[in-house]
């Protein structure tokens, strides 16, 4: 199953970007190791960070480009970004989980989407 990491990037310091995306890695790690494929769209701060700087505008179509390409979409936090992919998920029929539980009970179903579960 392809699960989409939705979280929080910006921050108000550098440090606050970087434990965004800590984070994000980690639940793409652990999704791993439970034998899911992830797609962690945090990790375009690395090509920002070797000089390849990326627009706003440019990485939102990109991450959502692959989110068209998940089965899933994982929400670790919430953000105005989160927010507009969350939307373009629903309006794909893509799931949407707010926990591992979530995904679980998805993948116990077959991956049918026979409510969207984002209820917390």
């Amino acid at each position: 199953m392809r699960i989409y990491v939705a979280g929080k990037y910006s921050g108000k310091t550098q440090a606050d970007i970087e434990k965004n995306v800590e984070r994000a890695i980690l639940t793409g790690r652990m999704l791993m190791r439970r034998g899911y494929e992830p797609f962690v769209p945090h990790l375009a701060y690395y090509i920002n960070k070797k000089g390849l700087p990326i627009s706003e505008q440019k990485w939102k179509a990109w991450g959502l480009r692959w989110l068209e390409c998940c089965d899933v979409v994982l929400v670790i936090s919430e953000s105005p970004g989160v927010k507009g992919e969350i939307n373009y998920a629903e309006q794909l029929g893509i799931p949407v989980c707010w926990s591992m539980k979530e995904i679980s009970e998805l993948k116990e179903r077959g991956g049918k989407n026979e409510r969207n579960i984002k209820d917390r």
